[in-house]
């Protein structure tokens, strides 16, 4: 993999970004992710940036522990807690069918557009520290999926 591709990824694929963190990725970004249940995967590890909701019941104590953990393979790293949010926060809407809505929001399943733009704000802060300055693609590199990628994430970016 080039050392300028990311991995971003939410719940379980926040988990396989993270668990192939040491696999050559620029950085990589997960949210509420299942930690390693091996840690030794994450020692090489890239720039690892990771948000939990603190309201997640599945997840409790999760940061810290992962900050722990990629502290003592000296990965650089942004893992942080959103008070008010629980699992699947960063989602636009509810995900969950409204007949088992009161099931998912009493174990902490529910967005938060508040934390999201948090945490949308804060990713794009590490990328900036971490990524290498990206030069506009050329003409050819606008006709490929570089380019369509490329203008998608710059309309994205703009619709908050």
């Amino acid at each position: 993999m080039s050392n300028r591709v990311f991995a971003l990824g939410f719940s379980l694929g926040g988990t396989l970004a993270l668990e192939t963190s040491a696999n050559g990725w620029a950085a990589v970004a997960c949210f509420y992710p299942d930690l390693p249940r091996n840690e030794t995967v994450l020692r090489g590890a890239c720039p690892v940036f990771a948000r939990f909701g603190r309201e997640d019941l599945s997840l409790s104590n999760a940061a810290s522990l992962l900050e722990a953990s990629l502290m003592r393979y000296r990965v650089p790293r942004d893992v942080g807690e959103e008070d008010t949010a629980g699992h699947s926060y960063m989602s636009p809407g509810e995900s969950a069918p409204w007949p088992i809505r009161p099931f998912t929001r009493s174990r902490g399943i529910r967005p938060d557009a508040e934390a999201a733009d948090r945490a949308w704000t804060d990713l794009e802060a590490f990328l900036a520290s971490v990524a290498p300055a990206t030069p506009e693609p050329d003409q050819r590199q606008r006709r490929s999926g570089i380019g369509r990628i490329d203008r998608w994430w710059r309309s994205l970016r703009g619709r908050r």
